[in-house]
């Protein structure tokens, strides 16, 4: 070969070459028809597309004359020299990237087909019109386009699988890609770059590339330093203010993939966060607070850099945004360095106090801001700036306004801090003076102020460990009284809920009697409940021998006057929650209530029902609770609630009277034996008087405060709003009650359901009972009995234990079937001192002496709805006491009482109690609500046909009326499945055979 036949070859193989086709080069016609159509065909195609463009966006115009000008459509470019080749490729790379964003309309097609036969950019300039194509890789035209173009030698080389197969490249595919070729990824860089500088609308181009290099990111296994500044570009031009909003958004998303997956250098972080931050325009203001944040969580930022913060405070509306911002994510990486760059330039110009001032009033700040702010706003009255001590006290408000109980600890951590370092030189003690100065100034009167002569927050002197500091506290508190500006802010709710319950006393009384502690704690139920834990366990400690009885006196006095009287008030008339000095109510004994205690008050609070349970329970008069008891009293007068109003009125008031006059007749027999007694004061520092004395004066207070209960149980069932309301609450406060309180309930009720009569202690005070209140009781004792037969008190419990009240023969008529239990009157001191004790076992008497007494009463007159059915009661308490009776056996301590309870059963049943009891022995056993099966029901009744005598009625012949209605009984319980059954029924017919052949 010779030399210029070599020089040729290699200037061949240095030009592009077309792809051998079968017909001509086309985007818009098979290549078979496009071979038919001519260059000026085509051209009048391009040149309607360019019109249609130039329509579209005006940037086109500049490329008329050197693309679709009738000269350049002359212009064969294989036969121009390298300079011309240059300037044309210069000019189509510029078309092709303007065109992209248009790639998709029928012009840029029209265009591009021109283009592709003129000047054959599928040859000679591929890379820039596969780029062109490349955001609408998945559409059938850029397969087409990719199976025109030449892709040797190109960065497009790897897209030879799309010419061969016709299949369209996935996303994935070019993320992958562009993670794993470093060649591919600078290549898309740049694009990303060219279209980020682009003016105008970027289209569909700068979407696509910012989703690309933010998942290739995404995909990469670890992020190479090469790779970071191949993204700068991108990210300067698309961080720039001049960039559109679309260029602006994808450089963010970028951004924050990229520091996200790699730590960056501070210099770069800073002047992405600069860019960020001046950049930001309508309507990404909130993408570009999000996009910091996520710089300054993944790079650690501490500080905010100076420009950045300037562009960040310029932003329209920062404080709402960055309010949204705080309540959508965890943003203390941001909220730190923002306030604090705002509390050291709040002095310096009145923008950034505003925006601080929106800032604190608007964002939900983390207690970790509140920390940072607070510390950074002391050292800002602390400096040299004129007016920096005023900016900075107006934010302190305003920050303890907003967070009370973050700034409160926030001050408790700056104090403890500056005390740490006082000892360590004179300047520091300066400074330490200096702040506690600045603080006690600027937050005096809130909860957050440092306590006088502590180096600690009035809120956290609250739960200190100490228990002068926390009595300290209470102390300050109480000084500014309702208008203390530290209860107005509801900032210590929580911190004083806990020193209500506290384990000290004198802490706890405190809290307790503390002037508007309702309206600073905001929560009556909360309350409620702290003081009704804290009685609960100060009463345990009054009774017995326990070194803090007396203080712990005090704190059931104030508690007790706080949950049943002041908290049972409506909010509406001013109570505040404080008890007095005393712990004792304010109220005074005032003769403008009903004279017999009439009915209910409208002005009941929401809490006034569980307060009158409470008090049914601190209510009793023994050594031990005597205080306790006047208390609760006190407390009771002021609670509306219609169970306590007996105690409101001038019945109660006088028999108050007389059972505190030491020298007054007691009418209740007391049989106890008179031991040795001391000689003490009388309850109001009267006359000294002697032990048994007292405990008399105490059993008559209780029985008066019985009979007020009663009272109040029997007012007429409007005051309670219906029939059943009373009930209800009835079962609640058993719920709810303790030992004590139950007693009571049961003692209350016992003495409604007696009906209307002369007061135990007088012979000239008659209770006011309604008769519909009365059959109220009844219903509501019976109801409370039964169902709590077989529960922790009920009567079927304790039955062998041993209950000296519980002796037959101790009641007022002293007869062998009455106990002492069974009337009020009868009651005993020592009773009532048990009761104090919290002796179930009273309570499981008293609901066995309510059994007798509900088969006693007469069946009332009247609508169902206003009656008690005894008949009905006791075909209902035979289920029960029988079960009790069959199961405590013959040597049960409660025998006596259960066979009592019996025999007034079958007195209520009169005539029809042999056939009930016939019934009774032939029904086969049920399940109890307990889902055991009470088999004892038909031995009983066997055995209480065979045995009882002088409880039936004989029939109209004079005859036992055993005899005859318990024949078909005895069958069938001689077929029974129980042995035992068998064997009572066996034991039944040899008792009644007499009768038979009698008869």
């Amino acid at each position: 070969m010779t030399s210029l036949a070599a020089q040729l070859q290699a200037v061949a193989s240095a030009v592009p070459r077309e792809e051998k086709l079968k017909g001509k080069a086309s985007l818009l016609y098979e290549l078979r028809e496009a071979a038919d159509i001519d260059l000026a065909t085509i051209y009048a195609v391009g040149v309607q597309g360019f019109t249609e463009l130039c329509r579209l966006d005006g940037r086109f115009e500049a490329y008329q004359k050197p693309l679709f000008s009738r000269g350049a459509s002359e212009t064969n470019r294989e036969l121009q020299d390298r300079a011309f080749n240059d300037k044309l490729n210069g000019v189509l790379e510029g078309f092709l990237r303007l065109v992209s964003g248009h790639f998709a309309t029928a012009a840029a097609a029209k265009c591009l087909e021109y283009l592709i036969r003129r000047f054959k950019i599928h040859v000679y300039n591929v890379e820039a019109a596969v780029t062109c194509a490349l955001p609408y890789h998945a559409t059938a035209e850029f397969v087409k386009l990719v199976q025109l173009a030449n892709l040797e030698g190109t960065s497009f080389y790897w897209l030879e699988g799309v010419k061969e197969k016709g299949a369209a490249p996935p996303r994935d595919g070019l993320v992958a890609r562009c993670a794993r070729d470093g060649a591919f990824l600078s290549f898309v860089c740049e694009a990303a770059a060219a279209s980020a500088s682009a003016k105008g609308s970027p289209g569909a181009a700068s979407a696509f590339y910012a989703v690309l290099l933010a998942e290739a990111l995404a995909a990469m296994p670890r992020v190479t330093a090469p790779a970071v500044p191949r993204l700068l570009p991108y990210l300067e031009a698309g961080l720039a203010p001049a960039a559109s909003a679309e260029q602006y958004a994808g450089a963010l998303m970028v951004a924050t993939q990229l520091a996200s997956r790699a730590p960056l250098a501070p210099p770069l972080t800073e002047a992405l966060l600069e860019g960020v931050a001046k950049g930001a325009r309508a309507p990404l203001h909130a993408q570009a607070l999000q996009a910091s944040l996520a710089l300054c969580q993944t790079q650690a930022v501490k500080t905010l850099p100076g420009r950045a913060f300037k562009h960040l405070v310029k932003l329209p509306d920062l404080p709402g945004h960055f309010a949204d911002l705080c309540r959508g994510y965890r943003a203390d990486a941001l909220a730190v360095p923002l306030v604090v760059a705002l509390a050291n330039s709040a002095a310096t110009h009145a923008n950034y106090e505003r925006v601080l001032t929106g800032v604190v009033d608007g964002a939900p700040l983390s207690d970790a801001a509140v920390a940072s702010l607070t510390k950074a706003l002391v050292q800002t009255a602390q400096s040299s700036t004129a007016g920096s001590a005023d900016v900075a006290q107006r934010a302190l408000r305003s920050l303890e306004t907003r967070f009370p109980a973050a700034t409160s600890v926030a001050v408790d951590a700056i104090l403890s801090e500056s005390a740490a370092k006082a000892s360590s030189s004179a300047e520091a003690e300066r400074a330490a003076r200096a702040a506690a100065e600045f603080l006690r100034h600027a937050l005096a009167g809130s909860a957050a102020g440092p306590m006088p002569g502590h180096a600690a927050s009035l809120g956290a002197a609250l739960d200190h460990p100490s228990a002068g500091l926390r009595e300290a506290a209470l102390r300050e508190l109480r000084k500014g009284g309702k208008t203390n500006g530290a209860l107005s802010s509801k900032a210590l709710s929580g911190a004083l809920l806990r020193r209500v319950v506290d384990d000290h006393p004198r802490v706890a009384a405190a809290a307790a009697a503390l002037p508007g502690l309702r309206a600073a704690v905001d929560d009556d139920a909360a309350l409620f409940d702290a003081a009704a834990e804290r009685l609960a366990s100060a009463s345990a400690a009054c009774s017995g021998k326990h070194p803090d009885a007396e203080s712990e006196r005090a704190v059931a006095k104030r508690c007790v006057a706080l949950a049943c009287g002041a908290l049972a008030a409506p909010v509406e008339e001013g109570e505040s929650g404080e008890t007095g000095e005393d712990g004792e109510s304010d109220d005074s004994e005032s003769d403008s209530e009903e004279e017999d205690g009439g009915g209910g008050d409208a002005r009941v609070g929401a809490l006034a029902g569980r307060g009158a349970a409470l008090a049914f329970g601190h209510l009793t008069f023994s050594p031990s609770t005597r205080a306790v008891a006047r208390a609760a009293i006190d407390a009771a007068r002021r609670n509306r609630h219609p169970a306590l109003s007996g105690l409101r009125g001038k019945r109660f008031k006088r028999a108050m009277e007389r059972a505190n006059a030491p020298g007054a007749k007691k009418t209740a027999p007391e049989t106890e034996k008179k031991p040795k007694t001391k000689r003490s004061k009388a309850a109001d520092g009267g006359p000294i008087v002697d032990k048994e004395t007292r405990a008399l004066m105490d059993a008559a207070a209780n029985r008066a405060v019985i009979e007020a209960l009663a009272e109040g149980l029997a007012t007429d069932p409007g005051a309670w709003g219906d029939e059943e309301a009373m009930t209800l609450w009835a079962r609640d406060a058993w719920r709810t009650g303790t030992p004590r309180a139950r007693s009571t309930l049961l003692l209350a009720l016992l003495r409604a359901a007696e009906g209307s009569g002369t007061a135990s202690d007088s012979g000239d005070d008659d209770l006011t009972l309604t008769p519909r209140g009365v059959a109220a009781a009844r219903r509501a004792l019976w109801t409370l009995v039964k169902e709590e037969w077989f529960g922790e008190h009920g009567g079927g419990a304790f039955l062998d234990a041993d209950a000296p009240f519980e002796t037959p023969g101790g009641g007022e008529l002293n007869a062998e079937r009455t106990f002492e239990l069974d009337s009020l009157r009868a009651t005993k001191a020592s009773t009532f001192r048990a009761v104090a004790k919290h002796d179930a076992r009273v309570v499981a008497a008293l609901a066995r002496s309510a059994t007798r007494a509900v088969c006693s009463f007469e069946t009332d007159s009247g609508t169902d709805s206003e009656t008690f059915d005894r008949a009905a009661a006791a075909r209902e308490a035979f289920d029960v006491v029988a079960v009790s009776r069959a199961r405590g056996g013959a040597a049960c301590a409660a025998g006596p009482s259960l066979d009592a309870a019996v025999e007034s059963i079958l007195r209520a049943l009169g005539k029809d109690a042999a056939a009930f009891l016939a019934a009774k022995a032939a029904c086969d056993p049920a399940p109890s609500s307990d889902g055991e099966t009470n088999v004892e029901l038909p031995r009983v009744a066997l055995e209480l046909l065979a045995t009882t005598k002088g409880v039936f009625e004989n029939d109209k012949d004079g005859n036992d009326a055993r005899g005859a209605s318990t024949l078909a009984a005895l069958v069938a319980a001689c077929c029974s499945s129980d042995p035992a059954t068998r064997a009572a029924a066996a034991r039944c017919v040899a008792a009644l055979a007499p009768l038979a052949s009698k008869k």
